[in-house]
């Protein structure tokens, strides 16, 4: 493919592969009219222009060229999407015979809305998938399990028909289960990725002012993958600070996919963030020296802080950098470990957060808002103090602490309706409105999910629908509250405390008074032996039933049914 031009002619000519013995030449002239309606099929919102460009730079074609034209000079030819600034990027593809590659340009905010647009209405679709799936389990229930239980309940004793049904039963609650925890997941999936955003947005408000690109930040995010994060604060006795001359350095020491990211700049100071993407021994050792040549070279004062392998903590690894760098007129590189009083600000609110879903499983509220007075504490007080990543820490553990409510709604199947505006104006707050004007109204709004936590959790379960469960299945050997949890569709913990403010019995007292009775019917009514009555009320070890049996009622099986034929 070669690419002629001059001032009044532009044309594309390609060469098919050809034979050598061949006595002539073909070759094809393209009409590079029907290339750029090609390319204005593409162009839209989020692809503004794109051209087709030779060798040595020069359109071939393309539309709304103007918009690249001013970058095609310092572009670098070379197959990827590079960043020109917050609202825009290049994608460029190479490898078209001839020399020749396509350029896009990508609008980053048209993206960005397309994505927040699909995710909007992939969330509302799956909330009504939910909804139309759970509206045909109970047509189908009160069309044909019910009636037909009832029938066959009164004509035949012990119908397997009735089995049948129960195990249709349970392959459609361990679907909707299973569907629980897709829904969870993609939560989960969603609260890294508004963290992620979180520390992007405070990231790219620095390396705006520097010029250089934007870090990714997917690794440190990865929750599967190694990793190690230190934070690193420096002081030069240069000003302004060689923070590029020190990333570089860093870039060049660290293997691999390891990475340097600028975290602040003030001066002659920088604040650095280094993240392994590998379990390697001895980081710590390797960083300490590179540290001591930044001195001996450059004279530059170093601050180190301890490790972390979740980017929440670091936070608090930038307060302990600064804490260290207290140190300097001691040592000119300071370790915040070798330090006698350690800081502990900005301590991420893991256990609190791990204690409050224990909590709410056990529908204890009251110690539940106990532990959010206790959390709002920590965010109140890190706002008091300095710190670059203040914002992220805040608003990390609020959208933390949303996204443990609503998971707990989910498992308990609170309608979304009763939460689903008051959640996603909280989390807008959380997200995108500064937290000092709006603490007051996301403090509000957090007690308020968690008070209809409290008035929706105990009402949608009714007694009447615990013992019918239990009673269809309590004369099954392995019959347990873990399969009625299942049934029920909510967790082992929350059933348990259920069954305890519904029935006024933990759930193997209730089993046992079932068996009991039912025990006690088979013993005075049918001649079916000791062992025969054992395994029909779901005792296989009749040793154990007949030791219950009589602690319970002062006699032995056998006593029991000459007592009553007599």
């Amino acid at each position: 493919m070669i690419f002629l031009s001059n001032d009044r002619m532009r044309h594309l000519i390609y060469f098919p592969a050809q034979s050598a013995r061949l006595d002539y030449v073909v070759f094809f002239v393209i009409d590079t009219n029907e290339i750029t309606k090609y390319l204005k099929k593409t162009i839209s919102d989020t692809i503004p222009a794109m051209v087709l460009i030779d060798s040595d730079k020069h359109v071939v074609t393309g539309v709304n060229t103007e918009l690249l034209s001013p970058y095609l000079e310092s572009l670098s030819v070379e197959d990827g999407v590079f960043r020109l600034d917050s609202d825009s990027s290049i994608c460029i593809h190479t490898g078209i015979s001839g020399g020749l590659s396509v350029i896009s340009l990508i609008s980053s905010a048209s993206l960005n809305r397309q994505l927040d647009d699909a995710f909007a209405s992939s969330y509302l679709l799956l909330f009504l998938l939910s909804c139309a799936g759970f509206a045909l389990v109970l047509l189908a229930m009160k069309t044909t399990y019910l009636p037909l239980h009832r029938l066959t309940k009164k004509l035949v004793r012990g119908s397997t028909f009735r089995q049948e049904y129960l195990a249709q039963l349970d392959d459609a609650f361990t679907n909707a289960v299973e569907q629980n925890h897709l829904l969870e997941q993609k939560l989960k999936n969603y609260q890294i990725s508004v963290k992620k955003s979180l520390l992007d947005s405070v990231i790219e408000s620095n390396y705006s002012d520097i010029h250089t690109a934007l870090p990714n930040l997917d690794q440190l995010f990865d929750l599967e993958s190694p990793k190690e994060i230190f934070t690193i604060q420096m002081k030069s006795p240069k000003r302004p600070f060689p923070y590029l001359q020190i990333q570089e350095a860093f870039q060049k020491a660290l293997p691999g996919k390891d990475s340097c990211i600028i975290l602040k700049i003030d001066g002659d100071s920088a604040l650095f963030l280094i993240h392994f993407a590998s379990a390697e021994p001895d980081i710590k050792e390797a960083l300490w020296q590179l540290l001591q040549d930044f001195h001996q070279k450059l004279g530059c004062f170093s601050a180190i802080s301890n490790g972390s392998k979740t980017p929440l903590d670091i936070p608090a690894l930038c307060k302990n950098a600064m804490h260290a760098s207290g140190s300097w007129q001691e040592v000119p590189v300071a370790d915040y470990q070798s330090l006698s009083a350690p800081d502990i600000s900005f301590s991420y609110p893991h256990s609190q957060l791990e204690r409050l879903a224990k909590i709410l499983q056990g529908m204890d509220f009251k110690e539940a808002r106990s532990i959010l007075k206790d959390i709002h504490w920590i965010i109140h007080d890190s706002i008091q103090e300095e710190n670059p990543l203040s914002d992220f820490f805040v608003r990390s553990i609020l959208v933390d602490l949303i996204t443990l409510i609503i998971s707990y709604m989910i498992q308990t199947k609170i309608a979304y309706e009763a939460y689903g505006e008051l959640y996603q104006e909280t989390l807008y707050f959380c997200r995108s409105c500064p937290y000092a004007e709006k603490a007051e109204a996301i403090e509000a709004n957090i007690h308020e999910l968690l008070d209809i936590c409290q008035q929706k959790a105990s009402t949608y379960i009714t007694s009447d629908q615990i013992r019918q469960l239990i009673e269809e299945s309590y004369c099954q050997p392995d019959f347990s509250i873990y399969e009625l949890a299942d049934k029920l569709q909510i967790s082992f913990t929350y059933t348990s405390n259920l069954i305890k403010r519904k029935l006024n019995q933990n759930f193997s007292d209730y089993v046992w008074t079932l068996r009991l009775e039912k025990a006690k019917e088979l013993l005075s009514q049918t001649a079916l032996s000791i062992d025969e009555v054992s395994t029909a009320v779901g005792y296989i070890n009749t040793s154990s039933f007949r030791r219950k049996f009589k602690q319970e009622t002062g006699l032995t099986p056998s006593e029991f049914r000459l007592k009553e034929s007599e």
